[in-house]
C-alpha cells in the first residue's frame, strides 16, 4: 500500500489544520486523514535531513575559496543560504518548537562529527604517506569553525524564525516569500559578521605572502558572504515559497499567535479559532 496516495487529494485538500504549534502527537492525530499524518512525517524526515547535511556540509568546505569576478569567495557562502532555506520551511510548516528542536539536534550532530574527526586526525599515520599534512590543513580547523559557527547561528537562527513566525501571525499567513528572504536576509548578515570575521581571520595562514592584506581580505570575505548568502535566498525561496503553499493546502501547518521576537523563553501559543 502505498504512503501517500494520490486518490485521497480531495480529503487533503480540506482547509489546513491549524494549531499553536507542532508537536509530534499530530503525527498520529487521528482528526487527521491518513494520508495527511503520513505526509507529515515524509516532510518532517527529509527537511530534518536536508537541514543537518547542509550544516555539517557548510562548516566543512567554508575554508575553500573560489575566484570569482568579484574576488575570491569562500564556498560556505553558497551553501549557507540553504540552511536558512530549510530551516525557514520547517518552522513555516511544523513550527517554533521542532525548528528548535532540528536546530540543537544538528548542532549536537556537527560537534560530534568534528571533535570524532579531530581525534582521528590525531591517530598516527604510516611512514612515507603525504596526506597527512593535507588532511589537518582541511580539517584540522574544524574546532575553531565550529565555534564561531555555533555563535553566529545562534543569533541569525533566532533572529530569522523568530521573525518568519511574528511576521506570519501578522499578515496571517500570506507572502511566505516576502518573510522568508527578509527574515533570513537579517539573520544572514549577522550570522555572516559574527561567523565569517572570526572563521576567515583564523584561515590566513592558506594565502601566500603576496596576497593582499589580511585585514582587507577578511573584510571583502565578510561583505560578499553576506551578499550572496541573500542573493541565493531570494532566488532558490522562490521554489520553496511554491513547496510550502502546496504542502499547505494538504493541510500541513503550523499557526502562531503570540511570539515576541525579542523573547528569549518560549513562545506563547493559542489555537487559533
Amino acid at each position: 500500500m502505498p504512503i501517500f496516495n494520490l486518490k485521497n487529494r480531495s480529503k487533503l485538500l480540506s482547509p489546513p489544520v491549524h494549531t499553536a504549534d507542532f508537536n509530534f502527537a499530530m503525527l498520529d492525530d487521528p482528526q487527521l486523514p491518513n494520508s495527511t499524518s503520513q505526509l507529515s512525517q515524509i516532510v518532517l524526515i527529509v527537511l530534518a535531513f536536508l537541514y543537518v547535511i547542509t550544516k555539517t556540509l557548510a562548516i566543512v568546505i567554508v575554508g575553500k575559496m573560489i575566484a570569482s569576478p568579484v574576488g575570491p569567495i569562500s564556498a560556505g557562502s553558497i551553501v549557507a543560504p540553504f540552511w536558512f532555506l530549510f530551516n525557514d520551511m520547517i518552522a513555516e510548516l511544523f513550527g517554533y518548537k521542532v525548528s528548535r528542536l532540528i536546530f540543537w539536534s544538528g548542532e549536537l550532530a556537527d560537534i560530534t562529527f568534528v571533535y570524532a574527526t579531530v581525534l582521528i586526525l590525531k591517530l598516527p599515520s604510516p611512514e612515507g604517506w603525504l596526506g597527512a599534512s593535507s588532511f589537518a590543513l582541511v580539517l584540522g580547523q574544524l574546532p575553531r569553525i565550529y565555534f564561531a559557527q555555533l555563535v553566529a547561528i545562534m543569533v541569525g537562527w533566532y533572529i530569522n524564525t523568530k521573525f518568519l513566525l511574528r511576521w506570519k501571525l501578522l499578515i496571517d499567513g500570506r507572502l511566505y516569500w516576502l518573510r522568508s528572504v527578509a527574515s533570513s536576509a537579517m539573520g544572514e548578515i549577522l550570522f555572516s559578521i559574527i561567523a565569517a570575521s572570526i572563521i576567515m581571520s583564523g584561515l590566513m595562514s592558506a594565502w601566500s605572502s603576496n596576497s593582499e592584506s589580511h585585514y582587507k581580505l577578511v573584510i571583502h570575505l565578510v561583505i560578499w558572504s553576506a551578499l550572496l548568502k541573500i542573493i541565493f535566498t531570494a532566488i532558490f525561496t522562490i521554489p520553496a515559497a511554491i513547496i510550502v503553499s502546496y504542502l499547505k493546502k494538504l493541510g500541513i501547518d503550523s499557526y502562531p499567535r503570540k511570539i515576541n521576537p525579542f523573547n528569549v523563553g518560549n513562545p506563547i501559543t493559542t489555537p487559533s479559532p
